[in-house]
């Protein structure tokens, strides 16, 4: 699980769709497309 946070979603877009992420990937050992969930907005929850 990979948590990233941007301040703009055009900034997320450029970075997923970058040269940079996917030969990162590929050097990680990653084989498959993996699975990607986007959240405008993160709910704190307290105990």
């Amino acid at each position: 699980m990979v948590w990233c946070e941007w301040d703009t979603a055009a900034r997320m877009k450029k970075f997923m769709n970058s040269a940079e992420l996917r030969q990162a990937m590929e050097k990680a050992g990653v084989v498959g497309k993996p699975t990607v969930s986007f959240f405008d907005k993160m709910d704190v929850m307290s105990v």
